[in-house]
């Protein structure tokens, strides 16, 4: 009887604790929505992205509430973005960008190197590892240079961690507003608004509604064996890879409605705005200042590096500013979405950076600061 009771009693308080758990959620998912509104009312590039991203920040970090959020969030977002990345690889599009190669390589080596560089120079003058300034200052995937600095002796994991957020947030706020806000109205081109986006959802026929089901199932199928084997962003690159088989055959997808890809950004800005905390920020000023200050300078690396890349290839600024620019995957391919720029090339240039910095980067820093020491 009282091991009845007591198993009554556990089960309760798992669905209080459950229910708590939820308002939780819809807690974090409302603070979002609403730095989503406000950053749309402003008209600021990506805003369903970055709002949320914003609101969710100052939550946790300003007013010291708790953001509880799910990786099936960011999970379901990459997959539906990846989706959408791998829609532009036709065979047209893949047949171009082998042409390409010795472009991408070139830009991305200068690209990584101008970033060592500059981490050298702010270790000099901040007072850091020079390891920690040159992993810290690295265009790639947070986690990755993570792991990195805890395999070099000298390198501290939490500034490296530092200046990974401060990096990221730099770039993904000022790169979609000087494309669009800047190089786009140089340019005198137009930008499609969300409400475009979403109108193409009237015009889904139930076979569209089919395919696109079928090739989000064939997309988590790829996204699950990608993360077996270890591939980073699996779910990202699994769906880009069917998604772009897909299309190679000559058989196109139908396009997303805008309502399934404003709900990613959504759930995808409110798990990046839970993952950054500040915890020590007060004491590291210039760490900060020269983490945001060395952001601004890749950036305008990169965009001289774009400006060169248009004499080589044809293809506009923005397209080549995107592809060459030090964000992620999937904030450099909605970005390009929205100005029409060519997103198989964006996608594939920050693809190739991303496999350049995981397989090459690390075995060339731990020789030239462990066993060179640098």
């Amino acid at each position: 009887m009282n091991e009845n009771r007591f198993r009554i009693a556990e089960r309760l308080e798992e669905g209080a604790s459950m229910s708590n758990r939820w308002f939780q959620y819809g807690k974090t998912v409302l603070a979002g929505a609403a730095g989503a509104a406000i950053f749309d009312l402003l008209n600021i590039p990506l805003a369903w992205m970055l709002g949320a991203m914003t609101a969710v920040l100052i939550m946790q970090n300003g007013l010291k509430k708790q953001a509880v959020v799910r990786t099936s969030w960011r999970n379901g977002s990459f997959m539906l973005i990846g989706y959408m990345i791998g829609s532009a690889f036709t065979a047209d599009a893949a047949s171009k960008l082998l042409v390409q190669m010795p472009s991408m390589l070139m830009t991305n080596i200068v690209l990584i190197v101008s970033c060592l560089l500059i981490g050298w120079i702010g270790a000099k003058w901040t007072g850091m590892s020079i390891e920690s300034g040159m992993i810290g200052n690295i265009p790639g995937g947070l986690s990755q240079m993570i792991a990195l600095s805890e395999e070099v002796e000298k390198a501290d994991m939490t500034v490296v961690a530092l200046m990974q957020t401060m990096r990221l947030i730099t770039v993904i706020f000022i790169v979609p507003m000087l494309v669009v806000h800047g190089i786009v109205k140089m340019s005198e081109a137009t930008t499609p608004s969300i409400s475009t986006e979403a109108s193409g959802a009237s015009l889904l026929t139930a076979q569209d509604w089919g395919v696109i089901l079928f090739v989000l199932v064939l997309c988590l199928i790829s996204a699950r064996i990608a993360a077996r084997l270890h591939v980073p962003t699996p779910y990202m690159l699994g769906p880009v890879l069917v998604v772009s088989l897909w299309t190679g055959t000559g058989i196109p997808v139908p396009a997303l409605p805008g309502w399934l890809i404003t709900l990613p950004r959504l759930l995808s800005g409110c798990h990046a705005g839970a993952g950054m905390k500040f915890d020590r920020k007060t004491s590291w000023r210039r760490l900060i200042l020269f983490s945001a200050m060395s952001s601004i300078g890749v950036i305008l690396i990169s965009f001289a590096t774009g400006y060169a890349l248009t004499f080589l290839h044809p293809m506009s600024i923005e397209t080549a500013f995107l592809s060459v620019a030090p964000g992620g995957m999937a904030e450099m391919g909605l970005t390009a979405a929205i100005v029409n720029a060519d997103l198989a090339v964006v996608s594939s240039y920050q693809l190739f950076r991303i496999l350049l910095i995981l397989f090459a980067v690390p075995p060339f820093l731990r020789w030239l600061l462990v066993k060179r020491k640098f």
